[in-house]
């Protein structure tokens, strides 16, 4: 830190930056829209809420690419009954039809949650 003076009480003065305070490239990049009549720029989180597209004129921003969860659309039947197990701590104490129906529901769900997971709709928003 740069010392200029002391004040009446004795403590010192400072002014400007130290050099270990200089300012930091941002953690947070801004993307360029690729229209040619369009001068904004998004940062990485508000890209990722319009999944790669301008706030304002909804063309695709330079140098965005959007994560992609690779969530497998089956799970095997050793998981999916240790997913019912989890939610249903009896599950191991059913009888055959009453199993089989659990293990159904279950598998359905997570066909659901599979294609919300790797292709969100745009139309929907949870709660907030």
């Amino acid at each position: 830190m740069a010392i200029i003076g002391h004040t009446s009480g004795g403590a010192p003065i400072h002014h400007g930056p130290s050099p270990r305070q200089t300012p930091r490239k941002s953690r947070n990049p801004l993307f360029a829209c690729t229209s040619a009549t369009c001068t904004q720029r998004t940062t990485k989180n508000q890209a990722k809420k319009t999944q790669g597209l301008c706030l304002y004129c909804k063309a695709p921003l330079k140098g965005f690419q959007a994560f992609k969860p690779s969530v497998p659309d089956t799970l095997t039947p050793a998981q999916l009954a240790d997913a019912c197990l989890s939610y249903r701590h009896d599950f191991g104490l059913l009888e055959g039809e009453e199993r089989a129906r659990v293990l159904a529901q279950a598998a359905d769900w997570w066909r659901c949650f599979a294609r919300a997971l790797n292709d969100p709709s745009v139309h929907i928003h949870g709660p907030q």
